[in-house]
């Protein structure tokens, strides 16, 4: 009997959550302004940001998840090299919504991260260029925090980020990537 119960009440509690969820999907598409940490004489390099995200939205609260192809590197600052990295990354975002006008919403939105290196070549200056992900460049596992605000209007969702990496892009240092990126979306 306090099985069947049970049985009953999670039931009825799934049904009552998915009542009330709200899913859609919608492309995000973004400027990077990305860094390494440990790198000594480098910049930042401008890339980009851009794929498709699904948000489930129970009221003010949520989660989004995207698959994104993110460009990231550094460039050599005086000096000659840059490093191009491309990722397929993977947010996981709770979201929290505030509304402050009709279809207006603030929003904040913190998560994990996870990204693996697809492809990229490194300028070594005089000494040629070999491929970023290679046994004498970068690991291509990057893992880390994604934490950002923005606002939603209408359909439209414009936002501010920043991916700090977690572990360790390379064997050779203690390098992480860092990322701020500022992104544009459209939920359909």
């Amino acid at each position: 009997m306090i099985k069947l119960k049970s049985l009953l009440l999670t039931v009825f509690l799934l049904g009552a959550f998915t009542a009330s969820a709200q899913l859609s999907f919608g492309l995000k598409a973004g400027l990077n302004l990305s860094d390494m940490s440990d790198y000594d004489n480098t910049k930042m390099k401008i890339g980009y940001k851009v794929g498709p995200t699904v948000n489930l939205s129970l009221g003010d609260i949520g989660f989004q998840g995207a698959i994104l192809l993110s460009s990231k590197g550094v460039k050599g600052d005086g000096v000659d090299g840059k490093i191009d990295a491309n990722y397929l990354e993977i947010p996981v975002s709770f979201v929290y919504k505030r509304p402050v006008a009709f279809d207006t919403n603030l929003y904040i939105n913190a998560g994990p991260y996870f990204a693996y290196g697809l492809f990229g070549k490194t300028d070594l200056g005089l000494a040629g260029e070999i491929d970023t992900f290679s046994d004498e460049m970068l690991n291509r596992f990057d893992m880390g925090l994604t934490f950002g605000v923005g606002i939603e209007v209408l359909m439209f969702n414009f936002g501010v980020n920043y991916d700090l990496g977690l572990t360790k892009i390379d064997d050779f240092s203690n390098a992480k990537n860092r990322n701020l990126w500022i992104s544009v979306g459209y939920n359909f």
